[in-house]
């Protein structure tokens, strides 16, 4: 921080840097330590004649924070988004946690806010270098307001194919891509009813791609690969709404074009302001009485096919006049 304000080169992304460097510095306490290179980056790997990787220059190898060591991925994000990805993605077994993200961050602001007093003594080509790092480096994490960096490129959604009748094939489904005719995977969904009859609805985001703004009374999203319906509604459930599942019974089948839904209803005791909505997903809720739900469920502003598939669930629930 000292050498960062003594440098006589002004670096305009600094003060933000450093005012994320103090909000986040908690972050480090009780980290773990191990042996590392040091200087980690593209730039410092060689391939060989055999396409053996081959990592050079340990001369800043010292003990450490084994997730610092990925603060040289600016050299590699900047070149290739996709070998930077991969990096982080094979670490961490495609299961990239939160508190990476945010350790990561960190430990780049370091860097940012020493590589222009560092570049100094090697003169004003490497110092220009420096400055258009940084200034890369706070719009990749959006002014320093966004955890993940724009480079990053998650792993895609794998889905198990099955046929009509829900048997996997053994084929892959990648989502976003289109799935081979006579192929379909499984999509969950989970009416959480409360233990005192009303039913939880949630509005769907006004991003959303399908029925944006619309209410639903359904946690819910595709199977992953691996994943059998059951756990799949249990995760979707508490992911979306923060509620855990103690029982789940299933309540209808649905083949539809290229997926197979599968509903389940939840009975939970949980308090009602226990409920947390997942971002990008829904952006309102509201535990709905038997007259609110019927009139929300048979009006404009309920998800159509949704309404289909439960219309038996709803019948049963509060009679045949509830679902119109």
């Amino acid at each position: 921080l000292r050498l960062c304000r003594e440098c006589s080169i002004k670096n305009d992304v600094a003060d933000s840097f450093i005012e994320y460097i103090k909000a986040n510095r908690h972050l480090l306490k009780n980290r773990p330590q191990t042996f590392r290179h040091g200087d980690y980056h593209i730039g410092n790997f060689l391939v060989n004649d055999s396409g053996e990787l081959i990592v050079i220059d340990f001369n800043r190898a010292d003990f450490g924070d084994p997730w610092q060591e990925f603060n040289r991925l600016v050299w590699s994000a900047h070149l290739s988004p996709y070998f930077a990805s991969g990096i982080v993605n094979g670490y961490f077994d495609n299961a990239v946690p939160t508190e990476f993200w945010k350790l990561l961050a960190l430990y780049t602001c370091i860097n940012g806010i020493a590589s222009v007093p560092w570049a100094v003594r090697f003169g004003e080509e490497e110092i220009q270098v420096m400055l258009r790092q940084t200034r890369e480096v706070y719009e990749w994490y959006n002014g320093m307001t966004n955890e993940i960096p724009s480079w990053y490129i998650g792993v895609p959604e794998l889905w198990d194919a099955c046929t009509e009748t829900g048997e996997r094939t053994g084929q892959l489904l990648i989502r976003g891509e289109p799935i081979p005719e006579g192929l379909y995977h499984i999509v969950v969904e989970v009416l959480a009813v409360h233990q005192d009859g009303s039913v939880l609805l949630t509005r769907r985001d006004y991003t959303k791609g399908g029925y944006p703004g619309l209410w639903e009374s359904s946690a819910g999203g595709s199977v992953q690969r691996g994943e059998d319906p059951e756990t799949a509604a249990r995760r979707e459930l508490r992911e979306e709404t923060g509620l855990a599942a103690d029982v789940l019974q299933p309540i209808f089948t649905d083949l539809s074009q290229d997926s197979i839904y599968i509903g389940y209803l939840c009975f939970t005791g949980a308090k009602k302001d226990s409920v947390v909505l997942q971002p990008g997903e829904t952006v309102e809720y509201l535990w709905a009485d038997k007259e609110e739900f019927t009139k929300i469920y048979n009006s404009k502003e309920y998800v159509p096919p949704l309404r289909k598939r439960l219309r038996e669930t709803v019948g049963r629930l509060f009679g045949e006049n509830a679902a119109e």
